[in-house]
């Protein structure tokens, strides 16, 4: 007998078909704010550009057929198993070993993207090392986390073309692929500085680019979130578009997102608020709507400590966005929208994703009465073959939240947070990845020609 849930309702065909026709129209009627003049050399002239200004809008139509959105909705993607990712960029770590926040350090980076990969998490770059200068901190991301994960846990931010092409050389080196993300800024603009590279990568289509958005309800966007996921589509549509129109035979992707906001700190809220888990129900329908895999941000938090607000915020939206069968979730490990960084948080929010996974999986369940007849008049339960050989899969054993009761003797008297730093401690102790010597070299390589540009000396992490 199989056993499964799910959680119905949220956006129809007719809603998807509306939304989608509104970005569209949003892209015909304002464009996209374009401040870039060889850009837009470029494009005046083209059949279904119209160029007002420093505004470049399109014909519907035409977005479409550049982004191949002429039939919708297209076809789901393939089914996933359950995954979590990490990524962080934080300034801030929380220490291992005393629990004190301080500025974080490439040692600290290294550390994390270990405790992730031992966890098997994807993701991007944790850590921001405070102990480099910037330009090498970018790059340094994208080596040591290539030098230690599996997963090839990396980084995702660059401050300059020169950066980019250090960290280009080294994605070819160890993925056998290039590209980079485009940030769209709210409302309804390039960002100049990744417009510029965009341009001039224009004649190299093997680095992709992915494009996506940040709109915050109330701030940047209307406050009403259907409307601010219209803004979103249209940001991300235009955005695509346009860079499909500069190089027809680059692999330019899109994916949209929006935030919430608090009034009273004038903050984006990346994670926890109860907009913020409507958003991402609603994504997943229109990512399924353009043929995309939804990752839900529900791990995600503002909270300032592994406290309740932390727990909370992390596990209702993601048990929702579970039942919704999204099977890829982020972001664990940071607190404070990702201001802070922490392993023993890692470690637990792990163990709130198997939590979620157990309740969230399809059940297969045997209607057999045998078992009631066989210890009804014979056998307890707990000597029964299908007890010993089936209670390891069906009973759910946390090594983190523990059955035992307050009365019992010999029971663990550590907080969780304690409990979960010396676990995280262990799994980075016993992580043993390591980088094929080619591929480790030609890093090294890579590495020592930043240095002699940038400055600085060697990377600090043993």
């Amino acid at each position: 007998m199989k056993i499964n849930w799910e959680l119905t309702g949220g956006l129809n065909r007719e809603h998807l078909d509306n939304i989608h026709q509104k970005a569209l129209e949003i892209i015909r009627k304002i464009g996209i704010e374009t401040v870039h003049t060889q850009v837009l050399e470029m494009l005046k002239n083209k059949p279904g550009v119209m160029i007002k200004g420093e505004r470049v809008c399109l014909e519907p139509a035409l977005t479409e057929e550049l982004l191949d959105l002429k039939t919708l909705p297209k076809k789901a993607p393939p089914a996933q198993d359950f995954q979590l990712c990490t990524t962080g960029y934080a300034l801030n770590v929380m220490d291992l070993e005393d629990g004190r926040i301080r500025k974080s350090t490439v040692n600290d980076l290294k550390e994390m993207i270990k405790l992730a990969d031992s966890m098997n998490m994807p993701g991007n770059a944790p850590i921001f090392p405070q102990d480099l200068p910037q330009p090498l901190a970018e790059i340094a991301t994208y080596k040591i986390g290539y030098e230690n994960s599996r997963n090839r846990i990396a980084g995702s931010m660059f401050s300059s073309f020169e950066v980019l092409e250090f960290i280009l050389r080294m994605q070819e080196v160890v993925t056998g692929r290039m590209g980079f993300g485009m940030h769209m800024i709210s409302p309804l603009k390039f960002d100049p500085f990744l417009l510029d590279l965009a341009y001039r990568l224009k004649d190299k289509p093997s680095v992709c680019i992915g494009v996506g958005t940040m709109p915050a309800l109330g701030l940047t966007a209307p406050v009403f979130i259907i409307a601010a996921l219209v803004q979103a589509l249209a940001e991300i549509l235009g955005g695509a578009a346009i860079l499909k129109l500069l190089s027809p035979k680059k692999n330019v992707g899109f994916g949209p997102w929006l935030y919430s906001s608090d009034m009273l700190t004038g903050n984006f809220i990346l994670g926890g608020s109860p907009e913020h888990v409507l958003v991402n129900l609603l994504l997943v329908d229109i990512c399924r709507f353009y043929g995309m895999t939804a990752t839900a941000k529900t791990f995600s938090n503002m909270a300032k400590d592994i406290d309740v607000q932390a727990g909370l915020e992390s596990s209702l939206g993601t048990m929702l966005m579970a039942m919704k069968g999204v099977r890829s979730f982020g972001y664990a490990g940071i607190l404070s929208a990702d201001q802070i960084y922490s392993g023993a948080w890692l470690v637990i929010q792990n163990e709130i994703f198997e939590y979620v996974k157990r309740l969230a999986r399809d059940y297969q369940e045997n209607l057999s009465t045998r078992v009631i007849e066989d210890c009804a008049l014979n056998i307890d339960y707990i000597r029964h073959a299908s007890t010993v050989e089936n209670y390891r899969q069906r009973l759910w054993s946390s090594p983190l939240f523990n059955g035992s009761l307050f009365s019992q003797t010999g029971v663990d008297a550590r907080t969780i947070k304690e409990k979960a730093g010396k676990m995280a401690r262990e799994k980075i102790a016993g992580h043993n990845f390591q980088l094929a010597e080619d591929k480790s070299r030609a890093l090294n390589k890579i590495w020592e020609e930043a240095m002699a540009k940038f400055g600085g000396g060697r990377l600090p992490v043993e």
